[in-house]
C-alpha cells in the first residue's frame, strides 16, 4: 500500500507549506529587480501539481540528470533565465532537481544538455567532480547577490534599488564557446 492513501490530509499540507514557501521565496528575489511573480500562489500550486501527476506526493523524472524527485527536492527553473530574456510566467518555469538547478545556473537547457555531453565524451571520469564545482559555485553566486542585495539597501535607506544589467551568455558558456 502506498503512502499516498495512508496519509493525504499530511501530504496535502506538506504540499502547501512547500509551495507557499517556494512562492514567497520567487517574491522576495524578483523583488530584488522591482518585479513579482505575474500569478497568484494558486495558479503555481496548479502549476506544480499538474507537473507532479495530480498527486500532493508525486514524483517527477529531472530532464536533464532522468533521476526522480518528490517536490521537497524540486527546484522551480526558468526555462530560459530572466538574465537571458525569459519571461516570468508559468510558461517559462518548470520543475527540475535541485541538484541540475544549481548545476545548470543561467544556461539554456540546450546549453546545459550540450554541456553535459561534452563532459560525458570528453571528460568522463572529470564529469562528476566538474558538476560539484559548478553546484558549489552556484552556491557562492547566490550568496554574492544577497551580500551584494544588502549592501544596496543599505546604501539607500534600506531599499533595493534594481539591478542595471543586460542580458548574455553566461561566463562558463561563452569560455566554452570560445574553446569549441
Amino acid at each position: 500500500m502506498s503512502t499516498a492513501s495512508l496519509f493525504p490530509a499530511q501530504q496535502k499540507t506538506r504540499f502547501m507549506d512547500i509551495t507557499r514557501d517556494r512562492y514567497r521565496n520567487m517574491g522576495v528575489r524578483l523583488a530584488k529587480d522591482n518585479l513579482a511573480p505575474p500569478f497568484t500562489l494558486e495558479q503555481l500550486r496548479d502549476h506544480i501539481l499538474d507537473a507532479l501527476g495530480w498527486d500532493y506526493n508525486g514524483a517527477i523524472i529531472c530532464r536533464y540528470c532522468r533521476h526522480p524527485f518528490g517536490l521537497a527536492q524540486a527546484a522551480i527553473d526558468h526555462v530560459i533565465p530572466l538574465e537571458r530574456g525569459g519571461g516570468l510566467g508559468l510558461s517559462n518555469l518548470e520543475l527540475i532537481c535541485a541538484i541540475c538547478n544549481a548545476q545548470k545556473g543561467k544556461m539554456l537547457p540546450q546549453e546545459f544538455i550540450d554541456f553535459l555531453n561534452l563532459l560525458e565524451k570528453h571528460l568522463p571520469y572529470a564529469r562528476v567532480g566538474i558538476l560539484e564545482i559548478l553546484q558549489m559555485h552556484s552556491k557562492l553566486l547566490a550568496k554574492l547577490r544577497q551580500a551584494e542585495m544588502l549592501s544596496r539597501a543599505a546604501r539607500n535607506g534600506g531599499q533595493v534599488p534594481p539591478k542595471k544589467g543586460k542580458p548574455g551568455k553566461p561566463p562558463l558558456i561563452a569560455k566554452i564557446d570560445e574553446v569549441f
